[in-house]
């Protein structure tokens, strides 16, 4: 199923920066082989350090499908952030 410009522009807006560089993230996807058959892949993947979530099968192979939400979501997913003493005292 491929999705229009408009659609695409969206789902990216919706990313954070690369966590890494600070670079704009992509949603990608990819066909994957598997002996005599492949399956599709995605993932978000930076556009300048080229960091990546890791592949989610999308199209129902093995019985998983990742949806663009599920896959904005892992990348936007971000480590607590923790406090430091020098921080608290302020």
């Amino acid at each position: 199923m491929y999705k229009s410009m408009e659609e695409i522009n969206r789902l990216d807006s919706l990313l954070k920066p690369c966590p890494f560089c600070g670079g704009k993230a992509r949603i990608s996807d990819a066909i994957r082989p598997d002996g005599r058959c492949s399956y599709r892949v995605k993932f978000v993947q930076c556009t300048q350090c080229h960091a990546k979530t890791e592949e989610r099968t999308c199209d129902g192979y093995y019985g998983e499908w990742c949806t663009d939400e599920e896959i904005t979501d892992l990348w936007n997913r971000r480590a607590e952030q923790k406090w430091t003493l020098e921080h608290c005292l302020k």
